[in-house]
């Protein structure tokens, strides 16, 4: 019981913050696990150069996206605006206006897919500069806010024990409060999964999603007994490892997520 008030807790808690107050989080958060890459990486001098250089290149990239992007944003949101007035008063959207809110949306889809492509080949030619090792330890990098001990690895390891743990706390909350924060904690679940994983690989949400309202439900039914004997199992299945996965793109993603962010040059 006392698992479940904490979490009630620290919803209420997060209720209060304004948004500086969660941006500010999200700064420090993101600097933690930066450092805990640096630091479980030695990246030589040259390596160092390469990299800030890129970092530079990236933000040449975003200054000229938002350049160009703020005509689009300023037509759309003119479009949107109408449509609001319009459907307010019960009336159906004409085809002009339908045209243009369709026309902006897809140019900034367009030019924000243009610009990641950009960044990504960046992200490419920093991993060209890099040693095979630090590649591998790229690979299996976990962003985390409390990094295993020892100088070779990065990130937080798996840990069956942990999942269980999670499960087991889902399996005492009590149905009706259950109820209310199921879709919360399925969120949460995601988030996680996408923080441990490519966005390029094949990971679609809304199955994904399904399946952990399933999972949980069936966590939640089980007796303790069977529970008992399956929970190593159901850790396993929680962690979803059947998601298709590739390592290069996994990399990339973590070299332009973390070692490309301006972050970093404070500290190389």
């Amino acid at each position: 019981m006392n698992s479940i008030v904490c979490f009630l807790l620290l919803i209420f808690c997060f209720s209060y913050l304004n948004a500086q107050d969660i941006e500010r989080v999200r700064i420090l958060t993101k600097e933690v696990k930066i450092l805990n890459l640096l630091n479980g990486i030695e990246f030589s001098k040259e390596q160092k150069e390469s990299i800030k250089k890129s970092i530079k290149k990236i933000e040449d990239i975003e200054k000229d996206f938002e350049r160009e992007m703020v005509e689009y944003v300023e037509l759309l949101e003119v479009g949107l605006e109408k449509s609001i007035e319009i459907l307010g008063d019960g009336k159906e959207l004409p085809p002009s206006l339908t045209k243009n809110i369709s026309t902006y949306n897809h140019t900034l889809i367009e030019m924000i897919r243009e610009k990641e492509e950009k960044i990504f080949e960046v992200a490419g030619e920093v991993m060209n500069v890099l040693e095979l090792q630090q590649v591998y330890q790229l690979e299996n990098f976990i962003p985390c806010l409390i990094p295993p001990p020892g100088k070779t690895r990065v990130g937080q390891a798996d840990n069956p024990e942990m999942i269980v743990k999670h499960l087991e706390r889902i399996r005492n909350i009590p149905d009706d409060i259950y109820m209310i924060n199921q879709e919360y904690l399925i969120d949460r679940i995601i988030k996680k999964e996408k923080q441990h994983s490519s966005i390029l690989a094949d990971f679609d949400e809304d199955v994904e999603r399904v399946r952990l309202e399933q999972l949980l439900n069936k966590v939640r039914n089980m007796s303790d007994v069977d529970f008992a004997l399956n929970k190593e199992n159901l850790a396993e299945e929680l962690k979803g490892k059947d998601h298709k996965r590739n390592s290069e793109n996994e990399v990339l993603l973590k070299i332009r997520g973390f070692l490309l962010d301006p972050i970093v040059l404070k500290y190389i």
